[in-house]
């Protein structure tokens, strides 16, 4: 997807972080600052789409801290994760410094203004921003149900950070894949509510073990369609969110990382069969192009899909 700059004006009611509701007034490739228009300051920020499913919408933000926003608010469930630089939040429930040791958790319809003190030069965040139905999920798994509740920022440790990290760069490489995207997304929620409620993130997984082969035999058969984790929790009558974590829990991996699996061991089998069109073979497999392919099967076995071919010669 195409890096897009959007200039949201100050105080005019909209979400500064989500492209939905930050007004593109106008346009500037790559650049960040600030422009004056009609006596008012407009805030340049430039986003970068990421994912959008049913369940999950992912952005990438960079601000360039010029000015302080006025009052915004929320329009769903959102974990910040800060990559680099500070910024101020203030909602009902305090105010807060955030920077790349915190996580900021936002529930919908909550307030905030955000303004970058000091000499700061911006930020640069990861943006989850979850669906009404997911949202449902995440409370019984420690997300506040009140807007009240909670802390604003909760602490992002290393291996945490690390972990947003490995997501952004495995989903900008898979070229924005849904399932990964949906899949990640519950993780790192998972990851970052295990440290608000520990003792509800470890449930038995005994019960799903039943959906949790369903869904490997329903994989089994169609890994090379664009199947969503949405379409996967409904196939078994699961919510994306249980259906994510049972997987994980049962099988040890995750269901995008079963499914790369299965792609690429039929790959491995068509190319020793004697597949010529690598990237047709690549399409119809359900990769987003050629270099996905290669790169992804070059992690898994060790060599290009064309040096593997060739030992089959």
């Amino acid at each position: 997807m195409q890096a897009q700059t959007r200039f949201c004006r100050s105080g005019d009611g909209g979400h500064r972080r989500g492209r939905r509701h930050c007004g593109a007034e106008t346009s500037m490739d790559g650049s960040l600052g600030r422009r004056r228009r009609d006596s008012l300051y407009i805030l340049a920020v430039m986003y970068r789409a990421l994912a959008a499913t049913a369940t999950v919408e992912i952005g990438d933000y960079r601000c360039g801290g010029t000015d302080s926003a006025g009052d915004e608010r929320a329009l769903r469930a959102e974990l910040v994760f800060v990559r680099s630089g500070l910024f101020e939040i203030e909602t009902g429930r305090g105010r807060e410094l955030v920077d790349a040791s915190c996580a900021v958790m936002l529930h919908p319809g909550e307030h905030y203004r955000v303004s970058h003190p000091g000499a700061c030069h911006g930020d640069h965040c990861l943006v989850l921003a979850f669906g009404p139905e997911t949202l449902d999920e995440l409370e019984r798994y420690g997300w506040p149900a009140q807007i009240g509740g909670s802390r604003l920022a909760l602490p992002c440790d290393e291996s945490l950070f690390a972990a947003q990290e490995r997501f952004r760069a495995a989903l900008t490489a898979a070229g924005g894949d849904g399932l990964l995207a949906a899949e990640g997304a519950l993780h790192l929620a998972e990851l970052l509510l295990g440290r608000v409620a520990p003792e509800r993130m470890h449930e038995s997984a005994a019960t799903g073990d039943r959906r949790v082969a369903a869904v490997r035999a329903l994989l089994a058969a169609r890994f090379a369609e664009p199947l969503s984790l949405a379409d996967l929790g409904a196939a078994v009558n699961l919510s994306a969110f249980r259906l994510a974590h049972l997987f994980r829990a049962a099988t040890g991996d995750s269901l995008h990382r079963h499914r790369l699996g299965l792609r690429l061991r039929a790959a491995a089998t068509r190319i020793a069969d004697g597949e010529r069109d690598l990237t047709a073979l690549a399409l119809e497999l359900g990769f987003a192009d050629h270099a996905h392919f290669t790169n992804s099967f070059r992690r898994r076995f060790g060599v290009a899909p064309s040096a593997f071919r060739r030992a089959y010669r």
